[in-house]
């Protein structure tokens, strides 16, 4: 009966010997591909194209003299303001105001205002693009984490089966033998490193390295003025101070009060928040599942933040149609 017992210490030493484990990356995973892929091309994102313009609009009037137009609403008009075509709105307004124009110079302006609009469209569906791009791969690698979790709950879970009947097998040839004593050791052996097996998937921990160095949720957490990795454009879009139905605030500190309260980054002051804190706003670290799951969730939430950009320029060239019919 020894050799049974002994084979009982064994797998129990060699199964309870770490319940954390550290994945090494797979293949694509070592390639600069897997971390780069989702990186828009090089592109002059943040030129002004005010800027390049300068203030006199193409009836001769500084247009930052003009007032803002009538019949547009707030939020079209903060949409304007994103993509910088507050001044060609104004003129615009002003003209059709005045009326007896020259078409010519109204068209002129026309194309140039649809064409801000159709570039602010573009430019929110490049960053959507991407910030789903970076939420599937963090959803990728945490599917690689929960496939293995789940390969070892069923490789626990066929040990402690196996185990147990060792027990009985040594309980009962004990028993047999006439060895009360080795029978009671073999039982209780044998159920101390069964249920030690059963109880392992709990406490199991699989991680992983994972690396993001353009990350766009530390460009939001940190709210620098200008942006590196958000189109300039957007980035007004989410940092302005908006009238319209935030109460002054801006949809970069509702994005933050978002993630807070939906749990993402873990309970005010726990080790947790302390954790991914650390993780998520820098260029990378060791990733459990549950931490890719809530970076993938938080990119979510910002992309469909993003995506109400794309509502106001919805607004704001359907209102500009209007206008002009209404001109007519």
């Amino acid at each position: 009966m020894m050799p049974l017992l002994l084979c009982l210490c064994i797998i129990s030493a060699v199964l309870f010997s770490g319940c954390s484990r550290l994945l090494p990356p797979p293949g694509h995973d070592k390639t600069r591909s897997f971390e780069s892929r989702c990186k828009p091309p090089s592109i002059h994102r943040n030129v002004s194209l005010t800027a390049l313009e300068g203030p006199v609009g193409e009836s001769g009037v500084v247009t930052e003299d003009l007032p803002d137009p009538e019949g547009f609403s707030l939020r079209a008009l903060d949409a304007a303001y994103a993509i910088e075509a507050l001044p060609l709105l104004r003129e615009l307004h002003a003209l059709q105001q005045e009326g007896g124009t020259d078409g010519i110079t109204l068209l002129t302006i026309r194309e140039k205002l649809v064409g801000r609009i159709l570039l602010g469209i573009e430019e929110v569906n490049s960053l959507v693009a991407e910030i789903d791009c970076e939420a599937d791969r963090a959803n990728q690698v945490a599917d690689r984490l929960q496939d293995e979790n789940a390969g070892r709950v069923r490789y626990e879970t066929l040990s402690a089966i196996v185990v147990a009947g060792v027990a009985a097998v040594a309980s009962g040839g004990a028993l047999l033998a006439g060895l009360t004593a080795l029978e009671a050791a073999a039982a209780i052996g044998g159920g101390t490193v069964a249920a030690g097996l059963a109880t392992l998937p709990l406490f199991a921990e699989t991680h992983q390295e994972y690396s993001h160095p353009r990350n766009l949720l530390r460009e939001v957490w940190e709210g620098p003025k200008t942006s590196s990795l958000v189109p300039s454009s957007v980035w007004r879009y989410l940092t302005r101070q908006t009238k319209t139905e935030l109460d002054g605030s801006t949809y970069r500190a509702e994005l933050i009060k978002a993630w807070r309260q939906e749990g993402r980054l873990g309970e005010p002051d726990s080790d947790i928040e302390q954790k991914r804190l650390a993780l998520f706003f820098r260029e990378g670290g060791v990733y459990e599942l549950q931490d890719l799951r809530a970076r993938a969730a938080m990119l979510k939430i910002l992309a469909s933040t993003v995506e109400l950009m794309h509502q106001d320029l919805e607004m704001l060239i359907r209102q500009v149609l209007i206008q002009q019919a209404l001109a007519k």
